[in-house]
This record gives structure tokens, C-alpha cells and sequence, in this order.
């Protein structure tokens, strides 16, 4: 059962009331797991074949730690390893989820087979956004 809360992403927000959407809310959830440490990896294919997972998210940071070599999200073998777990998760019917950041790595992502992506962190957005809002207040004081 999902959580009751007004203010929930599954109703936009608050952009719905809680009666209106209820009924179906149960129905619309998405299983979305993270494999980004060295458990989840040494267990990769069991992971992925399992039913009623939809999603495989990662990130190239959490991996970096997983490999011994933690914030090198550049590395070659970071690089390789996200580009296994998205392999291997198209493979088994799963969707990945990274996260793009820019055009350029949509456009990558989409070449090599995926269709959800973040876009940034919650958090830069919740600052970008206090940031703009401070800077509007002091410039009208």
C-alpha cells in the first residue's frame, strides 16, 4: 500500500486531491532498485531476473566507491561497469535508470538503449532554486 501523504509525488505535489487518485494509486508502482555496491554487483544476473523488478538505477559515483576507487566516476572501469549493468538490464527485460546531465549524454544513453534518465540531483535543484529566489529578495532591498 502506498503511503498517504498530500503532498506526494503521486499526486503531483498536491496538484490532486488524495480521493481522487487513490483508487488507482496501487496499481501504478514502479519496483525501481539501485545496484550500485559490490553486493549487488557479485549478484548482478540474480538481481535482474528477478519478477516484478521494472528498473535498475546506478550512478557512476556510488560504483566508484563499489570498485575501490571512490569519486573517479571517470575511470575506465567505472565507465565499463555502468555500461554492463545498462547491457545487462536491457538484456533481462529490465529499464535502466542513469542519469544524463546534459544533452550530450542523453543523446549516449539513448545510442545504447536508454529511455529513463534523471536529470540532475533533488538537492541542486532545491538550492538553484533557493539561490534564485535569495537573489530576487536582496535585489529588492
Amino acid at each position: 500500500e502506498r503511503g498517504i501523504s498530500g503532498d506526494a509525488r503521486w499526486l503531483d505535489y498536491g496538484q490532486y486531491r488524495f480521493i481522487q487518485k487513490y483508487p488507482e494509486a496501487n496499481d501504478n508502482v514502479a519496483l525501481i532498485l539501485q545496484m550500485e555496491n559490490k553486493h549487488a554487483i557479485a549478484q548482478m544476473d540474480e538481481i535482474l531476473s528477478m519478477e516484478g523488478v521494472d528498473m535498475i538505477a546506478t550512478g557512476r559515483y556510488d560504483l566508484s566507491q563499489a570498485l575501490g576507487m571512490p569519486g573517479q566516476n571517470q575511470h575506465p572501469d567505472v565507465l565499463a561497469l555502468e555500461e554492463k549493468i545498462i547491457q545487462k538490464a536491457i538484456a533481462h527485460g529490465k529499464m535502466p535508470l542513469i542519469l544524463a546531465g546534459n544533452a550530450a549524454r542523453v543523446r549516449e544513453l539513448r545510442e545504447m538503449g536508454v529511455r529513463a534518465m534523471t536529470v540532475t540531483q533533488d538537492t541542486k535543484l532545491l538550492m538553484n532554486g533557493l539561490k534564485q529566489t535569495l537573489s530576487e529578495i536582496k535585489g529588492a532591498l
